[in-house]
């Protein structure tokens, strides 16, 4: 991200993503990253007044587009970062965070995800550890609800999706998922997601990644994950003790597909 190219583009309110790699729900230490995150994307935006505000509310974005400025937000990818805890949900709200997606492609102590769909030896019946929300999740979703912070569906699996929507009082939205009609990959939503969705009033956004648009070059992908896999099981025996290693060896590995 940009100030020159955001502003080119047109952008006037965009989410800054504090992702939480998976590896912290290993090793612990989510919350405090995500701290260091949120400090980040503050400081960032204290460093560039003349263009950068933050933003939290409706109101914050209109002010920002009237005055000339990009009004900053904040959404957490990966439910593990708050560690079990309503607390810590709720002081992420505080510091200005308005979404958090359930998720990331690992399932956490109270929602399923889709899994790593996208490494050689994926396993979907491994994801699937709750059959949807635990019921700690639907309290989760429910303080969500309660304190004003959008539930983001991307990354989660089919059932935790159902459960919900099921369980949300408000509207619901998928940040970057796209539709599985033309993309068969289990990130993507089927049409009757899609519609359940806009039913409850919610929002799917789109991930244009080639992968959630293009089947064949989901095809292209799958059978190159066949030529790695040998390397990628070298890996993740040798480095299981490392996980954070382990997994930047596995995203380079995968960053040098074609």
């Amino acid at each position: 991200f940009d100030i020159p190219r955001a502003r080119a583009g047109g952008v006037t309110a965009p989410f800054f993503a504090v992702y939480v790699p998976a590896t912290y729900a290993e090793t612990g230490g989510a919350v405090r990253y995500t701290l260091e995150i949120i400090d980040l994307v503050r400081r960032v935006v204290a460093a560039h007044p003349a263009d950068l505000v933050a933003a939290t509310t409706p109101a914050d974005i209109r002010r920002a587009k009237k005055d000339g400025r990009i009004a900053v937000l904040m959404g957490i990818e990966g439910g593990h970062a708050i560690e079990d805890s309503l607390g810590a949900l709720r002081q992420f709200h505080a510091l200005g965070v308005r979404y958090m997606t359930l998720t990331h492609t690992n399932t956490n102590h109270w929602a399923d995800s889709t899994g790593p769909f996208y490494l050689p030896d994926y396993d979907p019946a491994a994801a699937r550890v709750h059959d949807g929300l635990s019921d700690f999740g639907r309290e989760v979703v429910r303080e969500m609800n309660r304190i004003g912070m959008l539930v983001d569906v991307s990354h989660v699996s089919d059932a935790t999706l159902a459960d919900v929507l099921e369980t949300s009082r408000a509207p619901v939205f998928a940040s970057h998922s796209s539709c599985r009609a033309l993309s068969n990959i289990p990130r993507n939503l089927t049409d009757d997601q899609i519609r359940s969705i806009a039913a409850k009033g919610g929002v799917v956004m789109v991930n244009i990644g080639s992968y959630f648009l293009d089947q064949e070059s989901v095809d292209a992908a799958r059978a190159e994950r066949e030529r790695i896999l040998p390397e990628y099981q070298r890996i993740k025996s040798e480095m299981a003790a490392d996980p954070k290693a382990r997994d930047a060896a596995i995203g380079a590995l995968l960053e040098n597909m074609p």
